[in-house]
């Protein structure tokens, strides 16, 4: 995977000239979330910054640099092997490091405690809740390490300088502890597009390129998700007369549940609907969504949903589709009903078949609806106002140890 280009600076003044800063993460991918809405913004704000990983890519773009540490598979080997990261971590000699992923809060204590370093927490996902979602481990221990993880993230908003979350609802289980004076500085960074990630596709061309699937679905594959709704859905779409061709790309919760989901579709006789990708470059997922009519959104209400924002929401919006999701909190606070799509019950195939068959019986309908997601995406619900007041936090730790 190459990293993108840094575009053109769009954020003078230079508020972090001169000012070293490492990320380190123990996700061998390089997120949209780390790459290209958060280390561009600062490199193009004039820091120098550093990604440290278990990515095997090192390679250097302009002031944003890609290291590599060994880290070993699975939420446990991550944290046996993530004192191996404190070494390079500290010859960066950095201004102000950027932790992902609770198994870095040791490393980020001694960072912070020992050798008195600036130190932020990205509370990207709701990671308690994300244990309990593992459906192959026993439901006791699921519940033991989510109290953990939770407790040690409470460590965390209390001992660092910041946190940072992806949805309030997640900043919210932290606050009601309190705002004592050791407490971190708080924030939320939306995983809004990256408009220049989006902005090849003109306005006026979403219409015009080809539309090779009339619905698509990108993420996390499984129950929980939504997958065997969306079948459901289909099956159902076809008794009405419409037989639609259903893109699907992203990762599998666990490894033989592509051909489960296929061996169902089979059985159903809809099989020919689907065509299922691994996980994608991000830079791919604009050209991916926009051969596509309508996007679809069927996670279903387990507590991680029930906080966290679906990104897909936007890139959705950002590529001119309307939408038919779970209706459910964090969605709706952005939603108009009937405008960008339409919200329906998580765990009703009927409600999503009936929404999809009348966007793709009104082909309009729904490139209207399309235009007006795509104009919210373009005005508001982009990266840009995120990454400034992320500059701005960076400047406000900066002068508090000035």
């Amino acid at each position: 995977m190459t990293t993108p280009t840094i575009p053109a600076n769009s954020l003078r003044p230079l508020p972090l000239l001169g000012t070293k800063i490492c990320v380190l993460s123990t996700i061998e991918i390089r997120t949209s979330r780390i790459v290209n809405r958060q280390c561009h913004a600062l490199a193009r704000s004039g820091a120098t910054v550093t990604l440290i990983s278990p990515n095997p890519v090192e390679s250097v773009h302009g002031n944003f640099r890609l290291r590599s540490f060994r880290s070993l598979r699975g939420a446990l080997g991550k944290i046996v092997s993530s004192p191996l990261i404190l070494a390079p971590a500290l010859g960066e000699k950095a201004d102000i490091y950027h932790i992902h992923t609770f198994q870095l809060i040791p490393v980020a204590i001694v960072l912070k405690l020992f050798f008195r370093k600036r130190v932020v927490y990205d509370m990207f996902e709701d990671f308690p809740s994300m244990v309990l979602t593992r459906k192959w481990r026993p439901a006791w221990t699921r519940t033991v390490v989510s109290s953990l993880v939770h407790a040690v993230e409470a460590v965390a908003c209390r001992r660092l300088d910041a946190i940072v979350t992806a949805d309030p609802a997640v900043l919210r289980q932290y606050l009601k502890r309190g705002l004592g004076r050791r407490t971190a500085r708080r924030m939320v960074f939306y995983n809004f597009p990256v408009i220049d990630l989006f902005s090849e596709i003109a306005p006026e061309d979403v219409a015009a390129r080809c539309k090779c699937y009339d619905i698509v679905y990108s993420g996390g594959m499984s129950q929980r998700t939504g997958s065997f709704i969306i079948l459901d859905a289909v099956e159902q779409i076809v008794q009405k007369g419409i037989r639609p061709k259903v893109l699907m790309f992203g990762y599998f919760d666990r490894p033989d549940f592509k051909a489960e989901f296929l061996n169902r579709a089979a059985e159903k006789k809809i099989d020919d609907c689907f065509e299922i990708l691994a996980r994608i470059p991000h830079e791919r997922v604009p050209s991916l969504l926009s051969q596509a009519r309508i996007g679809i959104v069927p996670l279903q209400a387990i507590p991680k949903f029930l906080r966290n924002i679906p990104t897909k929401v936007f890139e959705y919006w950002a590529c001119g589709l309307p939408i038919v999701a779970s209706d459910l909190p964090p969605i709706r606070m952005f939603f108009r009903q009937g405008i960008y799509g339409h919200l329906v019950d998580p765990a009703d195939a009927q409600q999503f078949a009936d929404a999809i068959y009348q966007l793709l019986a009104n082909p309009e309908k729904a490139q209207w609806m399309g235009e007006q997601a795509r104009a919210a995406v373009r005005t508001r619900l982009n990266a840009a106002p995120e990454q400034h007041r992320l500059l701005r936090l960076y400047s406000t730790l900066l002068q508090d140890h000035s």
